[in-house]
């Protein structure tokens, strides 16, 4: 079935088996979670983390992560669910329904978690 052809509900339901399928129900739930609005000041907490690190280092970073998708299957995460940090599952999370769902399904997914009150595996998970 097309996505166009699908209502919201069929779109996340779908979504949530993809999500569901590949990042089981602790991974799911966290991604449910970064898909609140993000709070506090993002260009601080950058310059944080960023100001430590030197050019040769990100550099070096971005090469590995290179190296990483280029040999790692597309459906598949990098390392186990557990060991992600939250950022990882998020963008992980985003291409297994994108790779499903196409881009534009994936921007109804995300409208639909952005929406309220969400239920998954029979628990309420409220933002």
């Amino acid at each position: 079935m097309n996505v166009r052809d699908m209502t919201d509900a069929e779109v996340y339901k779908q979504g949530l088996e993809v999500l569901l399928d590949t990042l089981g129900d602790a991974g799911t739930i966290r991604f449910l979670e970064q898909c609140d609005p993000p709070s506090g000041d993002y260009t601080v907490e950058r310059h944080r983390w960023l100001d430590k690190l030197d050019m040769e280092t990100i550099m070096q970073g971005i090469q590995e992560l290179r190296q990483k998708q280029h040999a790692a299957p597309k459906d598949k995460p990098l390392k186990d669910v557990s060991e992600m940090t939250d950022v990882e599952l998020y963008r992980f999370g985003l291409s297994v329904i994108s790779g499903k769902l196409g881009p534009s399904g994936q921007m109804r997914f995300l409208r639909q978690c952005e929406a309220g009150t969400r239920i998954v595996l029979g628990l309420n998970i409220n933002t």
